[in-house]
């Protein structure tokens, strides 16, 4: 058994909730890293084509095939139903402070490709503009079709034994298994 202690604001800044933008990094992850993802060759064959002509350096730039990535990439849903557009958003939002921390977090024990960085550094908000309009074009290309295919299974009503906040759903899995391995995303603001 593994447990895990939180503290109180740990616990205040825990969602469990659908997150399109945790399906995109996940997703990502398994593109970099597909053979620890086997499960999801065909996705990655048919998400590299749809990529294709469009430079996703910039996202490997923050997201590695594992540990830390920043937080802001995973703002905590404000709604177990969050739209990809609002969490886009979210990220938009990020105060140039906490944008500058994270991604030197994310170098804190590699070398740190600084030329590569520096926009985060010297200018976050338009750094960020530029992330999450890759992020918005990699969506549509590889993902938007899948989620809204989940936007037309029928929803069980609340108190519902399905209803997602109340029990696991056993076959909570998109996309051969899930790009995330489970619909369910945990969704701290904290560095992990």
């Amino acid at each position: 058994m593994i447990r895990i202690q939180l503290s109180t604001e740990d616990l205040i800044q825990t969602r469990f909730a659908f997150s399109p933008i945790w399906e995109l990094v996940a997703s990502y992850r398994v593109l970099i890293d597909p053979a620890r993802h086997t499960l999801h060759l065909p996705w990655v064959v048919e998400a590299r084509k749809a990529l294709q002509g469009l430079d996703l350096r910039p996202l490997g730039l923050l997201i590695r095939p594992q540990g830390y990535m920043p937080d802001f990439l995973l703002p905590p849903p404000t709604t177990p139903l969050p739209e990809f557009a609002l969490e886009i958003e979210h990220i938009k939002q990020t105060p140039p402070e906490i944008v500058r921390r994270e991604v030197w977090w994310v170098y804190e024990n590699h070398p740190t490709p600084l030329g590569a960085i520096q926009s985060y550094m010297d200018h976050p908000h338009e750094a960020l503009a530029q992330l999450t309009e890759l992020l918005s074009r990699y969506w549509e290309r590889c993902l938007a079709d899948h989620w809204s295919d989940r936007d037309r299974e029928p929803q069980p009503a609340r108190g519902d034994p399905s209803w997602p906040w109340d029990a696991p759903d056993p076959a909570g899995f998109r996309l051969a298994g899930s790009i995330c391995d489970y619909r369910y995303a945990l969704a701290a603001n904290s560095r992990v």
